[in-house]
């Protein structure tokens, strides 16, 4: 963030000190009961799951989303955890599960307390088709009109910890609609905290006077109908009877924006304090600079004091009996995300949605906020903000992967950006640098860095030849609405000769906004992975908590020659790429040591022109190498399941015949990648009569890229393949001078 003037001359006072708090939020029971299995329905793979007996709360006081604990005893969650859908008197409907052997009389119990969990989606055939299928998020949510309606991602700020009397400064500033012009109402509940209610975009200070552990919930609503919800967690301490993690030290808290985020590992000797995989941890610090006891820097808005908000990471907690300590790793919210998988998506855009896998109007944001607000509940419990130009796409598809790697790995591929979790806990979906204009000039400056602000001597890394001597890139620009037309491009730099140094590299599959756009971008690409002092490591003088790895901000480098063990001159603007954290808790000093990349603007690259199609004759077979039949791997009679793989040489458009069944089958998946090029499009179809129009596998055409796709079975509209039907490759589309196209279609 960038500070004022004189706060930037504040956080430069020596001597510095910084006592830092350690918070474990303990969530509040809500109810208690156990399981009237009565009637013998339930067991493993129940949703619905009938409950009495109940000895604390009341069923009207649960939310959707709160986590259920199973166990042998009161309290206890020993035989599984579950994520709450809804609740009357006598039931508890929960997510779709196998996981937990649901038996009469176990205890249950009800924390008001929301964790990240994903959500999976239900595929049933269609008993109106019998070759369609009806797609359900969450289990039994219908499509009607939600990626029309679409909502908000939502900031309510970080989660948040400190001293009795303490008050704590609330905004939903960054709050985006996806459907832009929609008016947004606002509806705060403060839990414990003074006002206790507040209905503006920014309620500002809440004072909170009584210790506890306590929930902040904001819901917003759109005028089109759209809600989201967000919830924060509050913890607040005295120095008596409620008093903080006392006894603890941390080794180091790290990351880096290619990591994503934040992780360290925390040790807690003699405390007794309950401690669970996930439970929300915050670092908050009282700090003095110089004669000014203040605190700054921190993305979130007049939260300063808090120096860190994340988790504790899964299977990281290990007891030592000989030091009676504790120890566990925390991270940040993208820590968890990535422990967290959830199946494939595919998202379509189509200017009039009617099922679920279409998207009105399709960009970045819009698919984000389909995956993040269908498939997992992340955005209950993190600020999330666009930063850059977005761009409309036709197709928005993820592996089965981590729920942080789907998100990153878009912004990777379409738009060399990142997903990033700042020290509070805010996630920043990012559009790389290298796609603006001017990179230099793009962002902001929080700061120039002085000779006094650092300690010893920089670490400079030089790059005395080019790494990189040629560098194509490839994208398609999409432009939406009703007619939905595509366009394909590619740009090399540093122009039709490489240089004589290096090693060549390509990035396709781009989402762009034209030639020009991608001319600016592959120049940017050589010239920064070229620059000459391309890195920057310096340990730093002062507590400069301004800095974060996100968003993308500079700062301003003028080293002289005589600091530098390369005896040159160091000016430019840099990005910071990687920060490192030591406390030590005897002297009070908390000091970062920073990793810088430089930016530069390239010169912008050429066109390379991609020549037309040859024409096939109006035949359906293209002019290629002879089909190899389809390899099988596996057994029809065993375990193993088979598959049917195309392998093409030099693919041109057209179709390409494949085997005919001799065995009904299920699709399972669908794997494909290219050689060269930037992509291929194509859809596998299976024949009744081989000759005549078949029917798609998949209702959307699919795009191989050099790096592959994959799709599983609940990508699939039309899974059911009959014996004697033929199957039948149809390549629609390729951009670039692919080499090999190689398809899998593996069913069961």
């Amino acid at each position: 963030m960038k500070l004022s003037n004189s706060n930037l001359s504040i956080i430069r006072q020596q001597p510095q000190s910084a006592e830092l708090n350690f918070s474990v939020f303990q969530p509040q029971v809500l109810m208690e009961c156990q399981i009237n299995n009565g009637t013998g329905t339930i067991g493993r793979n129940s949703r619905i799951i009938p409950y009495d007996s109940v000895t604390t709360g009341t069923y009207g006081d649960v939310e959707t989303g709160m986590t259920l604990l199973v166990g042998t005893n009161t309290g206890l969650g020993d035989i599984g955890k579950i994520r709450i859908k809804s609740i009357t008197s006598n039931e508890i409907v929960v997510s779709e599960n196998s996981y937990i052997n649901w038996a009469d009389n176990q205890h249950l119990t009800i924390l008001k307390y929301w964790e990240v969990w994903p959500i999976y989606p239900r595929i049933i055939p269609d008993p109106a088709h019998d070759e369609d299928v009806i797609f359900y998020k969450d289990w039994d949510i219908a499509y009607s009109n939600q990626n029309t309606v679409l909502g908000a991602f939502v900031c309510a700020g970080s989660h948040r910890a400190g001293w009795e009397n303490d008050s704590f400064y609330y905004t939903a500033t960054g709050t985006y609609h996806l459907v832009v012009g929609t008016t947004l109402t606002y509806q705060w509940t403060f839990e414990g905290g003074s006002p206790a209610t507040a209905s503006s975009e920014t309620p500002g200070w809440v004072s909170y006077n009584t210790p506890g552990h306590y929930v902040t919930k904001l819901k917003v609503t759109g005028s089109n109908g759209s809600e989201d919800v967000t919830y924060r967690y509050v913890s607040i301490y005295n120095t008596t009877t409620h008093k903080p993690v006392t006894n603890w030290n941390t080794t180091n808290l790290s990351g880096s924006r290619g990591e994503g985020g934040f992780r360290g590992t925390v040790s807690l000797i003699d405390e007794n304090i309950s401690i669970e995989d996930g439970s929300v941890v915050v670092i908050w610090s009282d700090d003095w600079f110089g004669n000014s006891h203040v605190s700054l820097g921190g993305n979130a808005d007049n939260g300063s004091k808090i120096f860190f908000a994340g988790h504790i990471l899964d299977g990281t907690i290990s007891i030592s009996s000989n030091s009676s300590s504790i120890n566990f790793d925390i991270g940040t919210i993208s820590e968890v995300m990535r422990l967290t998988e959830t199946y494939a998506i595919s998202l379509e855009s189509e200017f009039t949605p009617t099922k679920w896998f279409q998207m009105k109007d399709m960009d970045g944001r819009r698919g984000i906020y389909h995956y993040l607000k269908w498939h997992s509940t992340v955005l209950f419990l993190a600020d999330f903000q666009w930063v850059g130009t977005d761009q409309l796409v036709k197709y928005f598809d993820t592996d089965r992967q981590s729920l942080f790697d789907a998100v990153d790995n878009y912004l990777r591929n379409a738009l060399i950006g990142a997903l990033v979790c700042d020290r509070q806990g805010k996630l920043w979906a990012e559009v790389g640098a290298m796609t603006y204009t001017n990179p230099p000039a793009s962002f902001p400056t929080v700061m120039d860095i002085a000779r006094s602000d650092w300690i010893g001597t920089p670490s400079i890394t030089e790059n005395l030849s080019n790494t990189v001597s040629f560098i194509e890139v490839g994208g398609v620009s999409f432009s939406g609405g009703v007619s939905g037309t595509s366009n394909a491009f590619l740009s090399q730099a540093p122009g039709d000769t490489p240089y004589g140094r290096g090693t060549p590299d390509n990035i396709p599959g781009l989402a762009i906004s034209g030639q020009s756009q991608l001319n600016q971008v592959s120049g940017n690409v050589y010239a920064n992975r070229n620059a000459h002092h391309a890195q920057i490591d310096m340990g730093m003088s002062c507590s400069f908590r301004n800095l974060d790895i996100a968003p993308q901000e500079t700062v301003g480098i003028n080293i002289p020659d005589s600091d530098t063990d390369l005896g040159v001159e160091i000016v430019g603007q840099y990005i910071v790429d990687a920060m490192s954290w030591s406390y030590d808790a005897t002297n009070h000093i908390l000091l970062p040591e920073i990793t810088l990349l430089v930016l530069v603007t390239g010169d912008a690259g050429v066109t390379i022109v991609i020549p037309d199609l040859p024409d096939d004759g109006g035949g359906d077979t293209p002019h290629t190498h002879p089909f190899p039949f389809p390899s099988f791997t596996g057994s029809f009679g065993g375990a193993s399941s088979p598959t049917y793989t195309w392998v093409i040489r030099v693919p041109v458009v057209g179709g390409v015949p494949g085997p005919r069944l001799n065995m009904n089958h299920l699709v399972s998946s669908i794997d494909a990648y290219c050689v060269g090029g930037a992509s291929v499009t194509f859809n596998l179809e299976y024949r009744n009569i081989i000759g005549t129009v078949g029917t798609d596998i998949v209702n959307y055409d699919m795009e191989a890229t050099p790096s592959g796709i994959t799709l599983s079975s609940g990508s699939v509209s039309n899974p059911s393949l009959m014996m004697g039907d033929w199957l039948w490759l149809d390549i629609s589309g390729i951009v670039g001078a692919v080499s090999q196209f190689v398809v899998t279609l593996g069913v069961t």
